[in-house]
């Protein structure tokens, strides 16, 4: 089953940089109350609310939310009182009930990569400066490129910070083998050891073909599609099989 809430975050864990996991749609209350040691929190697309009073009290400098973030409850960042730098990937104002940033004592910067206008800078607290169309010079985006399969939505996040990995594309004909560091699908990027570059990052998904596509039905053989070339390991001279279709171009 898939966990979709953060209830708590253990106070006093270690660590200093932490990304919600992909499934997460919800901050419940409290949820990042009083967590000392972390300074830079990525609020991870699919993320819908933050309950009230949900990183009340936080010890967090940057905050990174994303576009998909619908509405912000009440003291949602009261008493953050380091809040420093928030990054907001969306278009559009997220509701925001009162005092969610009530008590911030510290000089805020809101940044607005997607957005032109239409903020209202007293939203965010006082003391606040809106920049359009920036990021912070820690903050990099991650780019999923399926080559063909469904869309994965691409991220922000800090450097350093661990990319949580997301739900498994999908595309006819193929079996969905890994995200990797280069189009040539070289070194496979893994999800819980490699961090954010100090630069923004593409990762490119690798298919293999389903058995359903082809006749070959001997063990010796892989065939497989790599950085758009179809691969048959195995062979030896004078072998023969049929393909008769992958993906309706052979």
């Amino acid at each position: 089953k898939k966990i979709t809430t953060i209830l708590c975050y253990p106070w006093a864990k270690s660590g200093s940089v932490y990304s919600t996991p992909a499934t997460i749609t919800t901050i419940a209350p409290y949820a990042f109350r009083v967590c000392m040691n972390l300074k830079k929190i990525v609020v991870n697309e699919g993320v819908t609310s933050i309950a009230e009073r949900g990183f009340y009290n936080s010890y967090a400098s940057s905050v990174i939310l994303p576009a998909t973030l619908q509405s912000i409850g009440m003291y949602g960042f009261g008493y953050c009182l380091y809040l420093s730098s928030i990054t907001f990937a969306g278009k559009t104002e997220p509701f925001m009930a009162e005092y969610v940033f009530d008590t911030n004592i510290a000089t805020k910067t809101v940044y607005l990569p997607n957005a032109s206008n239409g903020f209202t800078a007293g939203n965010w607290g006082t003391g606040v400066t809106l920049r359009y169309g920036l990021l912070p010079a820690d903050v990099h985006t991650v780019i999923f490129d399926s080559q063909g399969g469904s869309a994965i939505p691409n991220g922000l996040y800090f450097t350093g910070a661990i990319i949580p990995q997301p739900e498994n594309p999908v595309l006819s004909g193929y079996n969905f083998a890994g995200w990797y560091k280069e189009k040539t699908l070289i070194n496979q990027w893994n999800f819980g050891v490699n961090t954010m570059p100090d630069a923004d990052l593409t990762l490119y998904a690798r298919w293999l073909l389903t058995t359903s596509t082809n006749n070959i039905s001997d063990s010796r053989y892989k065939i497989y599609s790599q950085a758009g070339t179809i691969i048959i390991e195995g062979l030896d001279y004078g072998d023969k099989f049929n393909i008769n279709s992958v993906n309706g171009s052979l």
